[in-house]
Order: structure tokens, then sequence, then C-alpha cells
């Protein structure tokens, strides 16, 4: 900071564009010099004064100040003999602790960063100057720390409060202003003096969850994409089932358009054991599996908010299949486990805090399917078939690093799928498929609040056309050993690729 004059000849004196920072501390009160100045100038000693200005300065402060009985906040100050002196303009405070001063005066603009429990920003014991009618001083923003409780519409916050019996907050203030609360509200606020003009009130207009917010959703959702690529694979499981036991994997890239998008890449891998009963009108095959699954996503929300999800869901269930002597089969699964999802995010609070949080969930899910094996030649079938998926992930109440609460509602993901496989049987040990799907999401959509008010809520809820192509392997004849390896490809809702492998042991 400097504070030092500059002239020309004597008719020139300024103190300006100087900052002046406060981050802790005692302000003492033993002279008029121990308030605090952002700019002080004065031409007296240079013989009179025509034009003398200490303006354009900033006083920051935070953390924990004490001030004196008689320290005061001056945004300039100018001494003159004769002719005008501005201490005025744009000169501007920023006030992120709740402080308590003898006199507050000359700053055109005023910042604050209140706390959570809406201590007022200022408390002056003596006196408070704003602008006057042609230049009134102006709330550029008002802020509020994360925590606590929102204000409602229709509320008033205050911001600078006079505790002395015989004055009131004297000039003019500009009347509208706007803030965020945390990470996650905005506000916008009407400016005025109270009924008995010894404070100044900010009263909210209206508020409502920033549309970077939307972010913090489309990380819970990333839970239930991975577990919707979880289920698909052990629906192909289940087509496949026989009696052995097996290890599958998948994993891959794919972008969800949610509304904005998120970005999934991860695996998932189920493993178990099936056996084998033949029945009057067919076979069954049923089992048991373990199921695990881990991914990432980014999000991107159209303001440029990002977000990453490290996701991860364990758990287990049941698998079987009914094929019928008319080629009719039918399918279906059970499965139930847990979930996690630590997010991170450039979503930032009032005081630049970037909002993360960690969630554990419970989910179940299941799925069946019915189809028909049409038999074209001795090597050709085409396997057409109708499935439907649902997964439950429950909700959780999180919060996040920058101290909001926010409340995420369970998702529930109801999807069918139409399509067609036709599988080549090439020799004794090699096979190929080939299939096409059509898929509807129903549902999908993650809602969630903070502080009561509702978030942009990312959905899943659209159509995906599916591809696939594959090989099964038997290396030897004599071995129960079987490989399977494929690919899927997405478009629309989803776009993306993913690749599997099983390995399966029969017997």
């Amino acid at each position: 900071m400097s504070n030092d004059p500059t002239s020309t000849g004597n008719a020139f004196a300024t103190a300006s564009d100087n900052i002046v920072n406060i981050s802790g501390g005692v302000i003492t009160h033993t002279m008029i010099c121990d308030s605090v100045f952002g700019g002080y100038a004065s031409a007296v000693s240079r013989g009179g004064d025509a034009a003398t200005s200490a303006t354009g300065n900033t006083v920051n402060i935070s953390g924990e100040v004490a001030f004196g009985l008689m320290s005061a906040l001056f945004g300039g100050l100018v001494d003159v003999q004769s002719g005008d002196g501005d201490a005025f303009t744009d000169n501007r405070l920023n006030l992120s602790s709740a402080i308590t001063v003898f006199g507050v005066t000359n700053f055109e603009y005023y910042n604050f960063v209140l706390p959570a429990n809406l201590q007022p920003g200022l408390t002056a014991t003596r006196g408070a100057i704003l602008g006057t009618e042609a230049q009134p001083s102006v709330v550029e923003s008002v802020h509020i720390r994360g925590g606590g409780t929102a204000p409602a519409v229709g509320e008033s916050i205050v911001l600078i409060n006079l505790t002395h019996d015989t004055t009131v907050i004297e000039g003019e203030v500009a009347n509208l202003s706007s803030g965020q609360k945390g990470a996650v509200l905005n506000y916008n606020y009407v400016i005025d003096f109270s009924p008995n003009g010894k404070q100044l009130l900010a009263t909210v207009q209206s508020v409502r969850a920033r549309n970077e917010s939307k972010i913090l959703s489309e990380g819970f959702l990333a839970g239930s994409i991975l577990l919707n690529q979880t289920g698909d694979m052990i629906a192909q499981r289940t087509e496949q089932a026989r009696c052995g036991a097996f290890f599958d994997i998948t994993g891959g890239s794919s972008r969800y358009n949610t509304g904005s998008h998120v970005d999934m890449k991860g695996f998932s891998l189920i493993t178990g054991l099936t056996r084998c009963v033949n029945t009057t009108s067919g076979k069954m095959t049923y089992g048991a599996f373990f199921e695990y699954g881990n991914g990432n996503d980014t999000g991107l929300y159209v303001t440029g908010a990002r977000g990453k999800s490290d996701v991860y869901h364990y758990g287990g269930g049941l698998l079987g299949r009914l094929n019928l002597r008319n080629s009719v089969y039918a399918e279906g699964s059970f499965r139930a486990g847990g979930m996690d999802n630590g997010f991170t995010s450039n979503l930032l609070d009032v005081e630049g805090n970037a909002a993360s949080y960690d969630s554990s969930s419970a989910y179940v899910g299941t799925h069946v399917g019915l189809g028909r094996m049409l038999k074209l030649s001795s090597r050709n079938t085409v396997d057409v078939y109708g499935k439907y998926f649902w997964t439950h992930q429950n909700g959780d109440r999180v919060t996040l690093s920058t101290n909001d609460p926010v409340k995420f509602n369970s998702i529930d993901s109801h999807r069918l799928r139409l399509g067609g496989r036709s599988n080549y049987v090439v020799n004794r040990r090699l096979s190929t498929y080939l299939g096409a799907a059509w898929e509807h999401e129903f549902n999908g959509v993650a809602k969630s609040t903070t502080y009561g008010y509702g978030i942009d809520a990312p959905s899943l809820r659209g159509d995906t056309g599916i591809g696939e192509l594959g090989v099964s392997v038997k290396p030897q004849r004599s071995l129960p050993l079987a490989f399977d390896f494929g690919v899927q490809g997405y478009m629309g809702k989803r776009e993306g690729v993913a690749g599997s492998a099983q390995v399966r042991w029969a017997w």
C-alpha cells in the first residue's frame, strides 16, 4: 500500500489506487491516524489546493479483526484549504468478517461476505455516511457463507448496524444487489434502510439454486450409470448361462447426454457358479454371483462447472434362465449391494473453496427377459428378444465441503430393450455373433435439493441404439474352458464403446 500524495506544483494532490489488506489483529484508537484509510491526500502544506483526491482505493478486511473504540474506516480522506476534494469516487470496501468500528465513510462500493448465522457485516458505534443522491453508494454483492439456513424471499439481512442512540445512517444507497450463498444458491436483493434509519438492509427479492449446482446431481447420477452398465453384463451372462463357473469383465467409455453430459469411464466384473436342471418343459439354469463395478465420470455444465465422481459398487445376486422345448426362453436376475461415491468439482463458494462430497447408498435391481431362438440353418440361429431392466439407488443426504447441505432423491432407472442377435457356428471351436437393439429409458432422473430449493435435474430418459459383435472360442474340445470376446457400440442418449471378455468353465 502507498498513501503518499503526489503533486504538480501546488495545485494537485492524490492518494489513489491503493490496496489495504487486513486479515487479523487489533486496530488501536489513540489517535485519528489509528483509523484505516484507503487513501489520504493533503495539499494544505502546499499552500492551497484546487483538485485533491483520494479515489479508487480498496480496503479488504477478513479474519478476526478488532477495532479500537475510536477507530474508523475511511475509503479516502482529503485535507484541503480551499477548492474541491474527492475522497469518495471508486473507493471500495470488501468485508468478509463481522467487525465493529467507530464509524465508516467515503466508500462508493461495498461488498459483503456474511457468516452463516447472518451476523451483521459491519456494526458502527457512532456513525455511517454513504453517498449522495447524485452519487449514491452501491452494494455490489451480498454473499453468505455455506451452512445454517438460507434466508427466504421477503427476509431482511442486516449489512450495517448503527448502535448510537441519537444518530442514523446518512446518505443514499442504490437499491439493488445480488449475491451467493455457499456454492449453491443465487440471491437478488433490494437494498434499503430500516424504518428507524439505523440499519442498512438487504431484503431477499428472489432465491434459486445456481445453474452450476446441477453438477452435484450429475455426480450422484454416475452411480446409477455404473449400476446399469453392470446390469447389462449380468443380462448377457444370463443369456449364456451354462452349468459351471464363470468370470466376466467389461470396460469402456461412454458419454450420457443428460441435458448437459456425463462422461463415464470404468469397468464391471461378475463371477459366480451356475447349475442346470432338466424339467418336463425344458432346461432350467440358475446360479449366484458376486458383482463389482468401478468408474469415474467428468460432468460439464454449459456454464463451465466441472465435476468428477470416483464411484464403485459391490454386491451379489441370483440369475436364472428357462429354455423351453419350443425354442422360447425366459430369463431374469436379482441383485443388491452398496454404492460409494467421492465427488470433487470446481464449483466454488463465496470464498473460492471448491465443493466436494462423499456419499454412500444401497441399491437393488432386477431384469426379466423373454425371447425365441429361430433356427435359420444348421450353423445359424437368430435370437429375438425383449428385456426390461429396473435399478433402484437409494438417496442420500450430504454436507458439501463448503458446508452446504444437499439432499439427493433416490434414482429409479426403467429400461426396455428390444433386439436381435445372429449367432453363427464356424466350427466346433469357434462361433461368432452380430446383433442390434433399441433401448428406451423411461426415468433415470437425479432430483436433488439444497436448503429446500430444487437443483436442475439431469436425466437419462431417452433412446439409445446398440450394436454388438463378438466371438466365442473353445481352445480344446477336451477342456471345459471357453472364452467370449465382444464389443458394443452405442448411439443416442448414450454414446460410446465398450468391450467385454467372459471366461467360463462348464461341466
